[in-house]
């Protein structure tokens, strides 16, 4: 299977075996684009779903003047499931919010890409996607699923997690989990209440500090 789109084709998906039409916006016209030149799209498997990125209105002709306009430039992320029928397409985001720049670019053609994050135990734990209208900008967001500890649900209100001397220390045994800015973990302590982070360069980092139903974000300069 894959999914094709140009100038005046919404986003289609085709069989590469015998290239005949297997699913479209025609069986979903709500969530079509809503203008001409909608071309870029993108899609992946992540924590076993389907997800189908695609654009909405890159490029619009004004029906009074015949000219066209850009803008606001946005995006859907949207979850099409394990059948690929555009009739089940869910749209979960429609990012960024207030749009990616309105000016007006002869190219019609826009980026919407991804790449997997793996983390240090081997496992996808991201997915990085990435959003380009020439003249107006790039646009990076990133799905992360979050690594569970395998404790007992437990909710403890007064969970508490924080850095302090080059150490990231909890109150209660769960998992320390840390993710430089480009979303990829770099460091990951299993079954612990503390760990040192000496070992990593200076930078910014996320800390994502879980025990049980616990969980808090830190982040960090180095």
């Amino acid at each position: 299977m894959i999914y094709v789109n140009s100038s005046l084709r919404n986003p289609t998906l085709y069989s590469f075996s015998t290239g005949e039409v297997v699913g479209s916006f025609e069986n979903n016209s709500v969530l079509a684009p809503s203008a001409e030149y909608a071309n870029g799209c993108s899609f992946f498997n992540f924590e076993g779903k389907e997800f189908f990125v695609y654009p909405n209105n890159p490029i619009w002709m004004n029906e009074s003047d015949g000219k066209y306009y850009g803008g606001p430039y946005d995006f859907s992320i949207t979850e099409i499931g394990a059948k690929q029928d555009f009739s089940t397409l869910e749209r979960l985001w429609i990012v960024p919010n207030g749009g990616l720049g309105n000016v007006y670019s002869f190219y019609g053609d826009v980026l919407a890409d991804y790449e997997t994050q793996t983390g240090i135990t081997g496992k996808a734990e991201g997915v990085n996607i990435y959003f380009y209208i020439p003249s107006n900008g790039l646009a990076a967001y990133n799905l992360r699923t979050t690594v569970q500890s395998g404790l007992a649900d437990s909710l403890t209100y007064n969970f508490d997690a924080k850095y302090t001397n080059g150490n990231v220390c909890m109150n209660m045994v769960g998992d320390i989990v840390v993710y430089n800015v480009s979303g990829i973990c770099v460091k990951y302590a299993k079954n612990t209440e503390k760990t040192s982070l000496t070992d990593l360069e200076k930078g910014v980092y996320f800390i994502q500090c879980t025990a049980g139903k616990n969980n808090k974000t830190i982040k960090i300069i180095k």
